[in-house]
């Protein structure tokens, strides 16, 4: 470079030009200046030796400063483009711009080495650019097109030749006629390995001693001696690359052009190998001589081949084993070998799309793996094959060994078409062994195939089609359809198909045969399309249905005559149907039914044809063993007697010479004679099992009718018992005013009612734990007089099974129905004795309150039917709560009463959970049923909080409402809807509940009962349900009735003067009228005194009132 050479540096202001000037800067010999401009064309670039413009530029911007700076033979311009938008090299160059450089990581070197050379050429640029690489002397440029080679066989066109040949990929090299490098490029300085100013001047040979000698020295030489452009290609050991070489004489010496060719050359080996593979694959396909597993084994070959692999094999995949079809090469594995498929590297394959490719298993994550330990595989190719669009395996090639590269696409693409073409012939191989197996089917079915052309003539004929028309195949094929089928349904279904109108049609028409009458067929016809869809012709399937259509008439009559069965009223009247209807349409005229008898366990003969009887053919009964009628009833299949001489029986023969006997179902058999042997066919005999089966469906179809009239009028006849005993015994309850009339009238009501002799009701005896009949009625003396004088002891009658005491006890019916097995010495066993049968025991229960037992009898054994039952359990309950319903008016009239008290410490009862939470008083002011059940509870609490008990009641079960009616001074007033209670409870056994109070969780109650039996009876009761329950108290007394007067007496004892005065105006005034007739101004007029006088004297008068109504302690 020449001493202090300027370079201005220059670009936009807010450019990186100063950034620039600071890189040269630093080269030796060169001083930088600095300028800005808004385009290169502002830009004075006198006294420059080079001009660096740096950032974004046009086109037209270059030129105008490549103009100013002299032009291209004037002052270098070397552009620095820093975006995509900046000008590219053709159109720097175009401007005339000296060298171009992108901009990025290096690209100060790169400039910094442009500019050293542009300087360093400056006398060259004054005679036209530099001289030619091989040192003739001779300039050479180019203008950017082509490869290095035509650089150098390129003219001067203003461009510089060495910096187009910088940029050549390949290696140039100058020799001048001493074999001395007067040149290298950088890539021929890197194949070198030294630097190109280290190599210029050394001799080629000792530069490169590994080519004297060779081909590289020959061509050399020749080049140089003959001046003759040389080229060849030559294997370079060193590098181990195939190296394209062309050499360029000059009168002084040679340039060296040289491209690495390797790829090219592995590229063309491989399409030769590919072609040469794909010519061997085509032979295969097209060959006709190799079976399909010739071929496979061929294939199989050519793969390895083409990848040069030692092993290939084709596998069947089904489910999860994995079976070889076949192998090739060294695979240690035999065609039919199993193993599965999880160990296989097929598994892989059939979950890849397209091909699984391994070059190094073990390096590629195989070595753990179940195939590769099993296989050791290094090497593997496959793809998986489909057939007809399903899984059927994979082709596989492999090798123990490692691959040194991976596999081409050529070597992909071929295994690609391979597996393509495998599957291609495993799918035509299926399809051929379909076709052949189609081919053997339509030559062996009876019915005849047909195959037409577009013009409706036969192409082909079947054999079955052949013997359907008489004619030979030879004489068919040809000819048109109408020789055979004429008619015009045909002619119309096959024009359809053929105008593409239809794709299926089916016709019943005849065919005419060459010899004979024509012969009724059903043909099936289906339209063939070409490839375009258009059709072609078409295929049709003839059957001859002349038994079928036989067979249908004769159904059809079977049908007809199985409804005419159906209408038949008993079993007789269908054997003679069933007779007559295998005349009718079989044609056989001997025909006998005969039904079973349960009573002589034998078949007897009901219904006949008239030939039976007009022939004298002989109709015996048979056992159920005996004969052929006998095999068939017991056996229940169908027995043919071919030839009667052959008979098992001791019946005469000499008509009937061959028969037909068939099973009735459970009625019976049905027997066809016929005069000559064996003749029945098969269709006679599946007609005739049709009908005979029709014949037990009419004959179970008329047993049930029968039976179902019988048990209708049973049903009518019990039904008129059943609303009559109901009615009588109803009007009994009514009108009874104590328990003995009830209970006398229902039992007189029972014995009224057949099929019932005598009944009796047992009342239980609590405190004797006793059962004691307390009413009976019937004609029957011996148990008259047993029952009189019956008192059971409850717990032996329970252990020995009594079923009174039973009824009682488990408050569900018990019956006997058969008196024989009744406990010995109850009165049961007495009733059995005096020739009754049965007797159905009736617990009289309402809620929880059992009131006896109620005991039926009837002469018969079983006599109580299921109706009945239903209608006697609800007879009972009905007289229990007649019952109750008396015993509790009883508690309302009686004078005398048993009172108990009891206290209670349970908390499922309300006052308990109540009192225990409170420091509370609680007593039961009143109670009223709801409609709905459940019963409303009035409560008063001393000494409680109100807010306290409403949220008690709040969060309790078993409370569905609840309010604070009042609340003063600590006392509360309450309500409380409860769906149980003990009151209610009480009330229902005939219980009146005189007071309910309760404190620190113990309830105290006292009631009043009729009597003690009852008073017993009903503690018991609550302390079974209720634990901690003690009996406190126990008293009989006197309790008068209060007559109305009396009622009367003792309220107009309470009142005032005034208040009766009162209360007596405003009643007769009609104050509680509504609307009223007077308001309370009258009556207080009336009396002579204010309004809030007149109200509190009648507010005092119906609080007296209502104390006598309400008040439990009132009148006591």
């Amino acid at each position: 470079m020449v001493e202090c050479d300027e370079v201005l540096i220059a670009g936009r202001p807010d450019g990186d030009a100063a950034a620039v000037a600071d890189d040269l800067g630093a080269v030796d010999g060169v001083t930088t200046e600095t300028a800005t401009a808004a385009a290169p064309g502002e830009l004075d670039p006198t006294d420059a030796d080079c001009v660096v413009w740096v950032g974004s530029a046009t086109a037209d911007g270059l030129a105008t400063l490549v103009e100013r700076a002299g032009g291209p033979a004037g002052t270098p311009v070397v552009l620095l483009a820093e975006g995509d938008d900046d000008p590219g090299p053709t159109a720097a160059f175009d401007a005339g711009v000296a060298d171009f450089v992108r901009a990025g990581d290096g690209a100060g070197a790169v400039l910094a080495r442009r500019v050293d050379r542009l300087l360093a050429n400056g006398n060259d640029r004054a005679t036209g650019g530099p001289t030619a690489a091989d040192g003739s002397g001779e300039r050479t440029v180019t203008g950017g097109a082509g490869d290095g080679a035509d650089a150098l066989r390129a003219t001067p066109s203003g461009a510089s030749a060495e910096r187009v040949l910088e940029r050549v990929d390949a290696a140039i090299v100058g020799l001048d006629d001493d074999w001395r490098i007067t040149y290298l490029n950088d890539p021929a300085a890197e194949a070198l390995g030294e630097p190109a100013d280290a190599a210029v001047g050394e001799v080629v040979w000792e530069a490169l001693p590994e080519i004297e000698g060779s081909v590289f020295e020959r061509e050399y030489r020749e080049a140089l001696a003959s001046q003759e452009v040389r080229t060849f290609e030559t294997r370079y050991e060193p590098a181990d690359n195939w190296l394209e070489v062309s050499v360029f004489p000059a009168a002084d010496g040679l340039s060296v052009y040289v491209r690495d060719v390797t790829e090219r050359k592995r590229t063309k080996a491989e399409l030769r190998r590919n072609e040469r593979a794909l010519r061997d694959l085509q032979r295969l396909a097209s060959s006709r001589d190799r079976s399909f597993d010739e071929k496979l084994e061929q294939a199989l070959a050519v793969g390895c081949e083409r990848l040069d692999l030692p092993m290939g094999y084709l596998t069947r995949i089904d489910g999860d084993t994995q079976t070889v079809v076949a192998a090739h090469g060294e695979t240690g594995v035999d065609s039919g070998a199993h193993q599965p498929v999880a160990e296989s590297y097929c598994r892989r394959t059939v979950e890849t799309d397209g091909l699984l490719a391994l070059e190094h298993a073990a390096a590629e994550g195989w070595d753990d793996d179940p195939a590769y330990e099993r296989h050791g595989m290094e090497c593997y190719l496959g793809g998986k094959l489909l057939v007809g669009g399903e899984l059927y395996g994979t082709l596989c090639f492999g090798s123990a060994e490692a691959r040194d590269a991976p596999f081409t696409d050529a070597e992909e693409t071929f295994i690609e078409l391979l597996v393509e073409w495998v599957s291609y012939e495993l799918e035509r191989r299926e399809r051929d062994r379909d076709l052949g197996r189609y081919e053997t089917i339509v030559r062996a079915i009876d019915d005849g195939v047909y195959e037409l052309d577009e013009a409706g003539r036969f192409t082909f004929v079947n054999p079955s089609m052949c013997r359907i028309t008489g004619y030979d195949s030879e004489d068919l094929v040809g000819e048109h359809v109408s020789v055979v089928k004429d008619d015009d349904a045909t002619e119309a279904a096959v024009d359809a198909l053929l105008a593409g109108e239809a794709t299926e049609r089916t016709v019943e028409s005849v065919v005419q045969r060459k010899r004979g009458p024509p012969i009724p067929c059903e043909d099936s016809l289906t339209a063939l399309t070409g490839d375009e869809g258009a059709a072609r012709g078409v295929v049709g399937v003839v059957r001859d249905v002349t038994e079928q259509k036989a067979h249908r008439e004769m159904l059809s009559e079977l049908v007809t005559s199985s409804r005419s069965l159906m209408q038949a009223r008993d079993r007789e009247e269908v054997a003679e149907m069933a007779t007559q209807a295998i005349e009718d349409v079989l044609g056989f005229e001997l025909n006998t039914v005969r039904l079973f008898d349960r009573e002589t366990d034998r078949l007897e003969p009901v219904g006949t044809t008239d030939a039976v009887a007009e022939r004298g053919v002989v109709t015996p009964t048979y056992d159920v063993d005996e004969g052929g009628p006998g095999r068939a009833f017991v056996d229940g299949e169908l027995v043919v007697v071919e030839d009667t001489t052959t008979g098992d029986d001791d019946h005469p023969h000499d008509i009937v010479r061959s028969a037909l006997h068939i099973p009735m179902g459970v009625h019976g058999t049905i027997s066809i004679g016929a005069e000559t042997v064996d003749a029945f066919s098969n269709t006679d005999r599946q007609a005739v099992q049709l009908l005979a089966t029709s014949a037990a469906a009419a004959a179970n179809r008329a047993k049930r009718e029968q039976e179902v009239r019988e048990a209708r009028e049973r049903v009518d006849t019990l039904v008129d018992r059943i609303n009559g005993l109901i009615e009588n015994t109803v009007e009994v309850l009514v009108q009874a005013g104590t328990r003995a009339e009830l209970e006398a009238g229902v039992v007189d009501q029972l014995v009224a009612t057949e099929p019932y002799t005598f009944a009796w009701i047992g009342r239980p005896d609590l405190a004797a734990e006793r059962i004691e009949a307390s009413a009976w009625a019937g004609d029957v003396p011996e148990l008259a007089d047993a029952v009189a004088d019956l008192s059971v002891d409850r717990s032996a009658a329970r252990d020995a099974a009594d079923p009174a005491a039973l009824a009682l006890d488990d408050e569900t019916i018990h019956i006997v129905d058969d008196l024989a097995d009744s406990p010995g010495g109850s009165v049961h066993a007495t009733a059995s004795e005096a020739g009754l049968g049965s007797m159905i025991a009736v617990p009289l229960t309402y809620k929880d309150a059992s009131y006896g037992v109620l005991c039926v009898y009837a002469p018969a054994l079983d006599a109580v039917a299921d109706r009945e039952q239903v209608v006697l359990d609800a007879l009972g309950r009905a007289v229990a709560n007649a019952i109750n319903a008396i015993e509790s008016g009883r508690i309302l009239s009686t004078d005398r009463v048993v009172e108990l008290e009891f206290t209670v410490r349970d908390d499922d009862l309300l006052f308990n959970r109540l009192s225990a939470q409170t420091d509370a008083t609680y007593e039961l002011t009143g109670s009223v049923h709801e409609a709905d059940g459940s019963i409303r509870l009035y409560v008063t609490a001393s000494g409680a909080d109100a807010e306290e008990i409403a949220s008690i009641l709040a969060s309790t079960d078993g409370v569905e409402a609840s309010s604070v009616i009042a609340d003063h001074d600590d006392d509360v007033l309450f309500e409380a809807v409860v769906d149980d209670s003990l009151v209610e409870l009480l009330a229902d056994h005939g219980a009146v509940t005189r007071s309910v109070t309760a404190e620190d969780g113990l309830v105290r109650y006292t009631i009043e009962l009729p009597y003690e039996a009852e008073a017993r009876e009903v503690f018991e009761l609550v302390s079974d349900r209720h634990r901690g329950t003690d009996l406190v108290g126990y008293h009989e007394h006197e309790r008068p009735v209060r007559t109305r007067q009396e009622f009367r007496e003792a309220v107009t004892d309470r009142f005032t003067d005034r208040q009766e005065t009162a209360i007596r105006t405003a009643y007769l005034g009609g104050f509680f009228e509504w609307p009223r007739d007077v308001d309370g101004d009258d009556l207080a007029g009336s009396m002579d005194i204010s309004r809030p006088t007149y109200h509190q004297h009648l507010r005092a008068a119906q609080r007296k009132v209502f104390d006598e109504l309400f008040d439990p302690h009132s009148g006591r």
